[in-house]
């Protein structure tokens, strides 16, 4: 019997089950109060129900952690849409400069096979030397992809400026009159090398910017 009135009041939730504790402690001490009928005793528990019931609303309601404001994603996305546009750029500006280093090269050995260097390829590799001012370094494309922090750009510059190193070697033996070191230091091979490294980095910083 008690089993069932504890299934009862457990129903009732927090307050349901305090009346139920209430109920034990009161059958196990055998404490004596006056009798009352079932109604008194009805209004009696309806009445403790009602009052545990609203402290605990109340408690609730008072010592709740304080509401989180809804977050406005229209701002979060614009930021994101900022970010991405600067990459974008970023990628975009790396990409032209290579593209324009690789026109100037190409330009140049049209100009010199114009001038009718055609038959005579080491002077043509030399004019495209003597073109391939500072202004045509990869040093205009580290700050592109140090802000994009791209693994396959980061070796693709990497392999950039190596070639770039052994065109200024070739241009410093040019202008001293000294000997290439060995073959690959050669005019014919440097500037093949310094070309076909721009096409690559251009080449994966158009992928880059097909996938933004």
């Amino acid at each position: 019997m008690e089993a069932k009135i504890l299934k009862s009041l457990a129903v009732l939730g927090v307050p349901g089950v305090a009346l139920g504790l209430f109920y034990l402690l009161f059958r196990t001490f055998n404490f004596r109060f006056g009798v009352i009928g079932p109604t008194g005793a009805a209004i009696i528990a309806v009445i403790f129900v009602v009052t545990v019931g609203g402290v605990v609303v109340f408690a609730l309601h008072r010592y709740a952690p304080a509401a989180t404001p809804p977050q406005d994603h229209s701002l979060q996305h614009g930021k994101m849409e900022r970010i991405e546009t600067r990459k974008e750029n970023w990628i975009q500006e790396a990409c032209d400069h290579a593209e324009n280093v690789i026109r100037h090269i190409d330009a140049t050995r049209a100009t010199a096979v114009e001038e009718g260097l055609l038959m005579e390829p080491d002077r043509i590799d030399l004019a495209i030397l003597e073109a391939l001012t500072p202004e045509y370094s990869p040093a205009k494309l580290e700050d592109s992809v140090k802000a994009l922090d791209d693994d396959a750009l980061k070796e693709a510059l990497a392999n950039v400026k190596e070639a770039f190193m052994a065109v200024r070697m070739a241009q410093m033996d040019l202008a001293h009159g000294a000997a290439p070191a060995s073959e690959e230091y050669e005019p014919i091979y440097v500037v093949q090398w310094y070309h076909t490294q721009l096409t690559n980095f251009a080449s994966v910083a158009r992928r880059l910017l097909t996938a933004a």
